[in-house]
């Protein structure tokens, strides 16, 4: 049992987001923590356009068995580097569906996150306003301390 600090790392297939989960283990995580990797899918819905309402249910659900594959590939690789890196980590993997904003925040709640780390795809202000910056959403909502890790240059 971890005895240390329960640190959530948002991850995604992103340079950015393999970024923070390496920073977090080599700048923050120690033997006795506990690593909560997270990794956020979206919606299937929001996948396709309005005319591809129509899918047949069974596409839609190969297609949500493969996201979850997808993640849980993903979750696994890590899970993998992080337990090689630090002996005494305990790992956590939770694959969830729907606004990276939400399920962050809410599954840092339910597993009493002390940290919560995100990598930061470096928008501007032009683009943090209209697409929304998941790291800026955090960064004023959630009850515990954000690090936002960024690219190198």
């Amino acid at each position: 049992m971890a005895t240390g600090k329960r640190i959530l790392v948002a991850v995604d297939n992103s340079q950015e987001g393999s970024h923070a989960f390496h920073w977090s283990l080599t700048n923050l995580a120690a033997d006795s923590d506990a690593l909560l990797l997270l990794h956020v899918r979206p919606p299937v819905a929001e996948m396709f356009d309005r005319e591809s309402i129509y899918l047949a249910s069974e596409e839609v659900y190969a297609l949500q068995r493969q996201l979850r594959a997808d993640s849980q590939q993903l979750l696994d690789g890590l899970a993998h580097a992080a337990t090689h890196g630090l002996e005494g980590v305990q790992v956590e993997c939770v694959s969830e569906e729907g606004d990276p904003r939400e399920v962050i925040l809410s599954e840092a709640k339910r597993l009493a996150a002390d940290l919560i780390v995100v990598g930061s795809r470096g928008l501007g202000a032009v683009s943090r306003l209209f697409l929304g910056s998941v790291s800026d959403y955090l960064v004023h909502h959630a009850a515990c301390p954000i690090v936002v890790v960024r690219l190198p240059g």
